[in-house]
């Protein structure tokens, strides 16, 4: 099912980019992120992900049973993070908002990498046990969840934004 999202997000992000940065770049009325800073916001946690990720794989135990359970706090932040109507409303943090940052079509290109590089771990994964590693989240390092829970947490965060970044460009049109 995440691989799934993937190829999904993987299909919106290639639509962006064959649009004009003037429409990527133009703010709403609003006031909101432009579709380039939704792009940036998630490029920003994917830089501190998807390093941890892939190391935390690299020496996860080998699994047979590719069922996964999230643990209790993860299931928490899992369902937060989902796009709405299912996830919760949240504010974002000074250091992962990217408001006013001067940024173009490689913002996009930087994102369909790092979409790639999730496919790729999600693959990996499979047969790995993901509940053997912790990583700390990015914004409470103090708090460690299996990578299982931070593989859904991206995955659902990319959609969120997405979501998001379409919305902008369909009030835009």
């Amino acid at each position: 099912m995440l691989s799934v999202l993937i190829q999904e997000h993987l299909e919106t992000v290639n639509q962006f980019i064959e649009m004009p940065e003037e429409i990527l770049s133009k703010r709403p009325v609003t006031g909101g992120w432009t579709a380039f800073e939704c792009i940036e916001h998630l490029n920003i946690y994917g830089r501190y992900y998807l390093p941890k990720v892939k190391s935390g794989l690299s020496s996860a135990p080998d699994k047979e049973d590719s069922m996964y359970k999230s643990g209790l706090m993860g299931n928490y932040f899992v369902n937060i993070m989902r796009p709405f109507p299912h996830g919760k409303k949240m504010s974002t943090l000074k250091k992962t908002d990217p408001k006013f940052q001067v940024l173009d079509i490689s913002a996009v290109q930087e994102f369909r990498n790092q979409l790639l590089e999730l496919q790729e771990l999600i693959q990996i994964s499979g047969g790995k046990d993901l509940r053997s590693k912790k990583i700390p989240m990015s914004i409470f390092p103090i708090l460690k969840l299996q990578i299982g829970d931070i593989l859904q947490m991206v995955i659902y965060h990319n959609g969120r934004h997405l979501d998001q970044a379409q919305r902008v460009l369909s009030i835009e049109k």
